[in-house]
């Protein structure tokens, strides 16, 4: 019946097309949209019939995201064409500014909304004002903590938000146009939450049209009639669904952005006079054509949401996939596994409806186009087949993951669907009875052009040009002027340096170790412990014999503290702190008039000394001499004296002899002291240890 209300009986084609491609499917409907209005293809009018026009036809796909493909395919033929374009309500550009203003009234203290907001038209801030606020609000926090003497050396004040950022200037006693024009943004935003918390939502949106002159603002945009109606029927949506306050209203907002549907669309659907017409099929309900052509049909369900960490429904809770112990691949729950399978199922039921919508669209003709699905390794017939032999279409159904899945299957055991039971090598397979008349094509693929046996003969040489060969030689002889610089990185860090000099190695396993761990996670350990460790506590404990104690009670402290992760902590290897305690550079940390941690610096160094610490030949440092590479890195330690300074590493490598940790981190420290040097001008880096945690001794770079 084709949807078409009466006696009048319609006629339904489906059509098979070699490949699954948006080109090949828009191609064959533009094809057959033109021969339609070509032969004069009838369709009802009123008692009588007319021919059919372009505007009788309708192309319905399950997504917006090939409408471009058709509208080609329609207009490489001449055909006129309107794709309607919907346009969610809530990713309107018009509209985004009331979405920022709700949020704000809802809470303040969001950065990307509160700047969303003034920056639109209803408040005027610019870019250059929200700076403006950024530089005094951090101005005005500066000189309080310095009347207050909080300013603690070596912290830094904690960011101020935005809001806190009006705050701060509305309490300052400033007259200035720029600080009257925040109090005045303030006062406004405070009486919208101070009504929101009592009014509906549309009077809470009829008071913001009102106070800040939106829809006035929208009228003078172009297109300013249809933007004002946007902001009207999103006003309407607030009243709809803000019921339960601003709290409730903004939550629905953010469910409908997600979902992409308000039911408040910025475009009406509906045909065009004169034009074939695209839509989705979402946007087709409630409306009727003529000719309805169903596309797309191989495009897949979007399950995407039975794959998330957490699935949460309605009615039967929440499911985990949870990470083992011991492994990195996570594991489904049965709790998962149960709700993977509803959300599955509810999915397919959608669609299922949503195919349903599609195909009781046309009046006079339906016309369905479907990918065979046939490869070199799979039949989709023959699948199909085997399951409805067996009685078992309803799990073909459920592992369905299109509507051209569906449509094979049904057009498999229809009465006319002898072609189709043909490919599916079961011409006995039972068909249903049914009175509905389908008219079922396959489109052959087109055979791809065949070669000639015999090779056109060859042209006779035309002779060269001695002036064009000339300057083809000249051309391709040219060289980059600067090519011994190609292989000099504009900015490198150290670490990646060194590690491209030496020769990767493999970690000996945890099981493999004598205290089960991994050089890594000892590494990690005694690192942290150093980096925050009061040198000055550990040296009066080692002078009071009560070395092994203060080693622990620091290393609590740092837990306490939150300086140090507990599981990290309980990995320090305490025999090796007290050992570096006793050692030569912990003696050089003790005399030093000031020592550095975690030194960070980036500066710019010579390309050669930086290609000769990655294993570049003499020869090949010497050509970049005059260059310069920005170098970055941190040092562990830099002991600053009168007249000197030192710089030592930690390494808790398992290396065996000196000569080792020589070779992989010599040059790593030579960079450092070139920094460092020029950092701290004019005093120089004397001298350069390695000390390593593994040998317990400080070796001379």
């Amino acid at each position: 019946m084709c949807g078409a209300p009466g006696e009048y009986v319609g006629s339904v084609e489906a059509h098979f097309l070699p490949d699954d491609t948006a080109e090949t499917d828009a191609a064959w409907i533009a094809q057959r949209v033109e021969e339609l209005v070509k032969n004069g293809e009838p369709v009802r009018d009123g008692s009588s019939t007319r021919p059919v026009q372009y505007e009788d036809c309708c192309i319905l796909l399950a997504a917006r995201g090939d409408f471009l493909a058709y509208e080609e395919a329609l207009t490489a033929r001449g055909i006129p064409v309107y794709a309607d374009a919907r346009e969610n309500l809530m990713e309107a550009a018009h509209i985004r500014p009331l979405i920022s203003l709700l949020k704000v009234i809802d809470n303040p203290a969001q950065d990307i909304y509160l700047a969303a907001a003034m920056l639109g038209p209803m408040f005027g801030f610019t870019d250059d004002d929200l700076v403006r606020l950024r530089a005094q609000s951090a101005a005005m926090q500066k000189k309080v903590q310095e009347e207050q003497g909080a300013k603690e050396t070596g912290k830094r004040a904690s960011r101020m938000s935005l809001y806190g950022a009006v705050l701060q200037v509305v309490q300052n006693g400033d007259e200035t146009p720029f600080t009257q024009k925040v109090k005045d943004f303030y006062d406004q935003l405070t009486a919208l939450r101070r009504m929101a918390r009592s009014a509906p939502a549309e009077q809470l949106l009829e008071e913001i049209f009102v106070s800040t002159g939106y829809l006035a603002a929208l009228g003078v945009l172009e297109n300013g009639a249809h933007r004002r109606e946007d902001a009207r029927r999103f006003a309407a949506f607030c009243a709809q669904t803000g019921a339960n306050g601003i709290s409730a209203l903004v939550r629905a907002i953010d469910a409908a952005a997600q979902a992409g549907s308000t039911g408040q669309d910025t475009v009406p659907g509906g045909a065009r006079p004169g034009c074939v017409t695209i839509m989705t099929i979402h946007r087709s309900k409630g409306l009727q054509f003529p000719v309805v052509f169903v596309g797309d049909t191989a495009r897949h369900f979007n399950l995407s949401d039975t794959y998330q960490p957490v699935l949460l429904h309605r009615e039967y809770g929440a499911g985990l996939r949870l990470r083992p112990e011991q492994g990195e691949s996570m594991y489904k729950t049965a709790a998962y596994a149960a709700l993977a399978s509803v959300h599955a199922q509810e999915t397919r039921s959608e669609q299922m409806r949503l195919l349903y919508v599609a195909l009781t669209r046309a009046q006079d003709k339906l016309i369905l186009t479907v990918p065979l699905g046939m490869t070199k390794t799979g039949n989709p017939f023959a699948k199909a087949a085997a399951f409805l032999a067996a009685g078992a279409g309803e799990t073909l159904n459920q592992q369905a993951g299109s509507f051209a899945d569906w449509l094979r299957a049904a057009l498999l055991v229809h009465p006319f669907g002898g072609p189709l039971r043909r490919l599916a090598g079961d011409l006995e397979l039972p068909f249903v009875f049914t009175e509905s008349e389908i008219m079922v094509t396959v489109q052959e693929a087109q055979p791809e052009p065949e070669t000639p046996e015999q090779e056109p003969e060859a042209a006779e040489p035309v002779p060269a040009d001695p002036a064009l060969v000339a300057q083809l030689q000249e051309g391709f002889a040219w060289r980059y002027p600067a090519a011994k610089l190609a292989a000099v990185p504009a900015k490198v860090s150290v670490t990646s340096i060194v590690h491209k000099a030496e020769q990767t190695t493999l970690e000996r396993p945890a099981f493999l170790s004598k205290d089960g761990l991994t050089a890594a996670e000892m590494g990690t350990a005694l690192h942290a412990f150093l980096e925050h460790a009061d040198f000055a506590s550990l040296a009066a404990a080692k002078a009071a014999g009560t070395l092994e104690e203060a080693i622990l009670a620091e290393r609590q402290r740092q837990v306490d503290t939150q300086l140090v992760a507990p599981e990290i902590a309980e990995k320090l290897n305490a025999d090796r702190i007290r050992r570096f305690a006793e050692s030569e550079a912990f003696a050089k940390i003790c005399a030093a008039e000031k020592v550095l941690r975690e030194l960070a610096f980036i500066t710019a160094l010579p390309a050669s000394a930086v290609l000769t610490a990655q294993g570049a030949s003499a020869q090949e440092a010497a050509a970049v001499q005059d260059e310069q590479v920005l170098v970055q890195g941190i040092a562990d330690l830099v002991l600053v004296f009168p007249d000197h300074l030192e710089l030592l590493d930690y390494k808790t490598d398992r290396r065996k002899t000196e000569a080792d940790f020589l070779s992989a981190y010599r040059p790593q420290l030579n960079l450092y002291a070139l920094a460092i040097d020029k950092r701290f001008a004019p005093k120089k880096v004397t001298y350069k240890g390695i000390y390593s945690l593994e040998l317990g001794r400080l070796i001379e770079a």
